[in-house]
């Protein structure tokens, strides 16, 4: 589950890309060799940035005695966006 919410910044994205592509989507393969390195994608310092946020907010509500709904935001929220951010900022 943390992952799936995670992932929802880059699955919107592809969505919405798709959806004003009208079709004309492509698909690019990346190559597999040795020594490439995939460009760092500025979407990835927005999840770290999200992920850093929800979990401030877990640390309010925790902090004023809503534990589950702190708990449910640091564990499902904010750990899978810092995930997938962190993720993508080391491949």
């Amino acid at each position: 589950v943390a992952l799936s919410m995670g992932m929802s910044l880059v699955l919107t994205r592809a969505f919405l890309r798709g959806l004003l592509a009208g079709g004309a989507g492509e698909f690019v393969r990346t190559p597999k060799a040795g020594g490439y390195r995939a460009r760092v994608d500025p979407l990835a310092w927005i999840e770290v940035g999200v992920g850093g946020l929800t979990m401030y907010a877990a640390a309010l509500a925790i902090a004023r005695g809503d534990l589950l709904a702190g708990l449910a935001l640091a564990l499902l929220v904010g750990c899978g966006e810092l995930w997938v951010g962190v993720s993508s900022l080391r491949a």
